[in-house]
């Protein structure tokens, strides 16, 4: 079971609820992990076994990642010594297959192994990239990702999504941005995604569409999953053809864009969507990609633009206007209908016997 709390002592409280329901059926708890010392003193003292199992140097494994109890960090160990130099479309996915992240907090780095898989069958001019990016694998292991994502005793909590694509890949990242009594704002990313563009050609603004619903399906999770109450969500983007498809009837639109306009408009509302500016759109570093080496310094993938950290007063204008000749609308066919009178007679002169 994983499950958070907000103080001591209603994780004290959790603890004896869910050690008195097992007991019931006869399961005794042997393991626990926390974050809290007080929480552990009393699953020892409670407990009719008083075990209580850290880990490794204070580590336990939780969905896929390594969780640092003490330090309340979640960290990554990837060991790439037993692939071959060899560098083949088996030793690749080999390490792709170690790169597991679930919650995508380092999709900017995957996204390059992503891409390099995808052209696996052009010559080996790859090569020394896939090299560059397997030597700094290791570098992902001294990540600390902190855990809690939300300040302290919050009055109002958003929403913040960011999506963007390219030729080669496109993804959405979600952040929440969290404001507490004092007034002190907190922005920490939750979960990111990334996908290859594929082979076929597409355009980048139906590339760009596809990421739109990428992130709005992302944010459909986000806010089923988290147990707080979110107050807002902003939708960010730099594209302005998709967002004018966003704010179009789809009836309107061709079956590709159509189609994917649907579903947006069926998980969010248009009045979310806002543009800005690519230098300030974190989902730009998923659609191109990041080396790990870059990754820990990188604050605008792990805090986002730095304007959200100040009051919304300080947030760029958008100044952003549907377009009306938008690529991919439907054809209007316009149909003319004749109706003639009463019979008429084309003779001169006629009679009637």
């Amino acid at each position: 079971m994983l499950t958070g709390v907000e103080s001591v002592k209603e994780g004290i409280n959790l603890c004896n609820e869910v050690t008195s329901i097992l007991k019931s059926a006869g399961f005794d708890l042997q393991k626990w992990a926390s974050n809290s010392q007080e929480i552990l003193d009393h699953g020892k003292t409670s407990s009719s076994t008083s075990t209580v199992l850290f880990g490794e140097r204070g580590q336990t494994k939780t969905l896929g990642l390594y969780w640092s109890c003490e330090q309340d960090f979640l960290m990554y160990q990837i060991d790439v010594s037993d692939v071959s130099k060899h560098v083949t479309k088996r030793t690749v996915l080999s390490v792709i297959a170690k790169l597991y992240d679930p919650l995508g907090l380092v999709s900017p780095c995957l996204i390059i192994a992503k891409i390099i898989m995808q052209r696996l069958w052009l010559p080996l001019e790859l090569a020394s990239k896939w090299n560059k990016f397997k030597s700094e694998l290791l570098v992902l292991n001294e990540l600390k990702v902190p855990r809690h994502i939300l300040g302290t005793y919050c009055i109002e909590i958003q929403i913040h999504g960011f999506s963007d694509a390219s030729t080669e890949g496109y993804g959405a990242c979600v952040f929440v941005r969290s404001v507490d009594h004092c007034g002190t704002i907190s922005v920490h990313l939750v979960c990111g995604k990334s996908k290859v563009a594929p082979l076929k050609v597409v355009t980048i603004p139906r590339l760009e569409l596809c990421a739109a619903l990428l992130l709005a399906k992302l944010v459909e999770k986000v806010r089923s999953t988290l147990t707080v109450t979110v107050n807002s969500c902003f939708l960010w983007r730099d594209s302005t053809v998709a967002l004018s498809w966003i704010h179009t009837p789809p009836n309107t639109l061709q079956t590709f864009v159509g189609n994917r306009v649907t579903q947006i408009q069926a998980l969010t509302s248009s009045s979310d969507w806002r543009h800005i500016r690519s230098a300030s759109n974190p989902a730009d570093l998923l659609s191109r990609g990041v080396y790990p080496s870059q990754m820990q310094s990188s604050d605008l993938w792990w805090n986002g633009p730095p304007w959200l950290s100040f009051p919304q007063c300080s947030w760029p204008k958008s100044d952003f206007q549907p377009q009306i000749n938008l690529p991919d609308l439907k054809k209007q066919i316009s149909v003319f209908k004749v109706e003639f009178g009463a019979p008429f007679s084309i003779c001169k002169i006629f009679a009637v016997v």
